[in-house]
């Protein structure tokens, strides 16, 4: 199918869920596509089962920056603007995240894995090796993570889940590769539609199941595994490039700010009905540390605590349309909606953009110039329009 086909297609897919959202011990053997007693054969996921209410979380001694939709302030000093020389990663960086890599790896071909957040779920392995990640609500309230790879290989990723139709739009900005174990009818639909031109299908339930297994420990389904050298193995015997596609946007990244221009501390707390999510800024190492319900956040991959360089809040219109099994949510992927970029223990309120499906989301400050990230892993807090998320930006010494 000719690409221009593909655009079209994709095009008349994401401008129907846009219009709608504007309303309101392993086992190792190959993993039979069929094991899944609680999913169906487009791989729709069990209702979830019931998550208890975000832990309360005591007020801190210092007074935090409340910042509700759609009309946030934000103290000056929150407001760097982004340094003028940034630029695109050059040769010898991951692109994804600006990290420098060796050559054979700085422009792998991007893997985006879809995976599960059930408290049956955790620990899930992979976080600290991934590039990007994303959490986004999911279907009746839930929510679920994306993570996307390139520089570095994770020895175990999971539990694997299936995928709906905002997380392809995600992965195809970047030309991923994308793991799942099935999905929502529409979801499958896409995915098959642009599979080789703006994405490159890695369906356990449809002829990938050789690169996951079950881990007989957990119980079903939330114990599918694999590796993300198993995955790229795997898509590139389906036909994927074993490099990025030539050509494509990328963030900016800059130099961390010196130590002496960074707070002291800082928080961030991002409400979901799994958990509430929350950072503490660690000035020395210039980095996030993550929390799920007052509790340490620990990769169950090597067991450190998660950890993040860039922290993005990105407000998006999203309804759960009843009429759907599963009560799916329907979510704004392109146009332009508000956003919060955490970095150097700063601040920044602004905009995303995205202008077509294919296109890669940028945020943009007030005056509306791109936003600089420092290199490293990026979080993608993805959050309804009405989500209430709580800050605070620790003084300068």
């Amino acid at each position: 199918m000719p690409v221009t086909v593909g655009l079209a297609l994709l095009a008349t897919v994401v401008l129907t869920v846009s219009a709608c959202a504007n309303l309101g011990g392993a086992d190792p053997r190959p993993l039979s596509a069929t094991a899944n007693p609680t999913e169906g054969a487009a791989g729709d996921s069990v209702p979830a089962l019931p998550t208890p209410a975000a832990s309360p979380v005591a007020a801190p001694a210092t007074p935090i920056v409340t910042t509700p939709a759609p009309t946030p302030t934000a103290s000056p000093s929150a407001q760097p603007t982004p340094a003028a020389t940034a630029e695109p990663p050059p040769a010898g960086y991951a692109p994804l995240n600006g990290m420098p890599a060796e050559a054979e790896v700085a422009l792998r071909l991007p893997l985006a894995v879809m995976i599960d957040n059930n408290l049956r779920a955790r620990p899930q392995s992979g976080f600290n090796r991934a590039s990007i990640v994303y959490q986004s609500p999911n279907d009746g309230g839930t929510d679920r993570y994306m993570f996307v790879f390139q520089e570095q290989d994770a020895e175990l990723v999971g539990p694997v889940r299936s995928t709906r139709l905002f997380f392809v739009d995600w992965a195809i900005e970047y030309r991923s590769a994308l793991a799942h174990f099935g999905g929502d009818w529409k979801a499958v639909k896409l995915v098959a539609q642009l599979n080789g031109e703006l994405i490159f299908d890695v369906d356990a339930m449809a002829g990938s199941s050789r690169a996951y297994w079950r881990d007989k420990k957990r119980r079903a389904p939330y114990n599918a595994y694999s590796t993300t050298a198993r995955l790229w193995a795997e898509a590139e015997r389906r036909g994927a490039p074993a490099q990025m596609v030539a050509g494509l946007p990328v963030r900016k990244f800059a130099a961390d700010l010196p130590a002496s221009q960074r707070p002291t501390r800082g928080s961030i707390t991002v409400p979901y009905r799994s958990g509430t999510v929350s950072y503490a800024y660690e000035s020395r190492s210039n980095s996030y540390l993550r929390s799920i319900a007052g509790k340490p956040h620990r990769d169950g991959l090597d067991g450190e605590r998660v950890t993040a360089r860039n922290v993005i809040v990105q407000y998006v219109s999203v309804y759960y349309d009843p009429n759907q099994r599963y009560n799916r949510a329907v979510m704004q992927t392109t146009g332009t909606g508000r956003a919060i970029v955490f970095r150097d223990g700063l601040a920044i309120n602004g905009t995303w953009r995205k202008e077509r499906a294919a296109d890669l989301t940028r945020f943009y400050d007030e005056a509306g110039d791109e936003i600089t990230l420092v290199r490293g892993r990026i979080f993608i807090q993805v959050v309804s329009a009405r989500t209430k998320v709580t800050f605070e930006v620790g003084r300068t010494p």
